[in-house]
């Protein structure tokens, strides 16, 4: 019994990367075609919700155990893969229809997290420990957290409808 379970988590970590392979190299190629810049990544929820994170560097999606993980500007973003329903490369050109999905958008480097599109309320930065380490109130819909003084880890954060984990170096 253990076995076949064993074997049904590999053939589902097989499956989501070779899918992850295909999907990367596939918009690779249309975005070679139509030399189109990415400058963004869009992580579309298995809630049909989804995630913008802006980006000045390429990004790149790799899977680890049961994560993707989105490094852009320099830093990891983590998401349980169940959660993930695509992920996209993107120029800033979401249809309005897209758009009313939206939860926020998230510019991240090592020194700072700016969030659009937020809303009213704040955005909140934990250690591994649950501990608040940083955080900012949204204001006309935007909030920047500080994070150069965060030491390396995993940190959490927090805003609105969004969770996600990144890599502090």
């Amino acid at each position: 019994m253990l076995n076949l379970k064993l074997q049904q988590i590999m053939k589902k970590k097989l499956l989501l990367t070779l899918f992850t392979m295909l999907l990367t190299a596939g918009q690779a190629w249309a975005q070679w075609e139509q030399q189109k810049r990415v400058t963004q990544v869009v992580v579309w929820n298995a809630d049909q919700t989804y995630t913008v994170y802006k980006c000045a560097d390429q990004p790149t999606i790799n899977m680890q155990d049961d994560q993707m993980v989105l490094t852009v500007n320099d830093t990891q973003v983590y998401y349980p893969a169940n959660e993930v329903r695509k992920f996209t490369f993107d120029d800033d050109s979401l249809t309005p229809v897209e758009r009313t999905k939206k939860q926020a958008t998230f510019d991240i480097t090592q020194e700072r997290i700016v969030v659009s599109d937020l809303g009213q309320g704040s955005v909140n930065v934990y250690d591994a420990n649950g501990r608040q380490m940083a955080s900012a109130k949204s204001e006309g819909g935007q909030a920047t957290v500080n994070i150069s003084q965060l030491r390396r880890g995993v940190y959490v954060v927090k805003a609105g409808n969004t969770n996600f984990k990144f890599l502090k170096r």
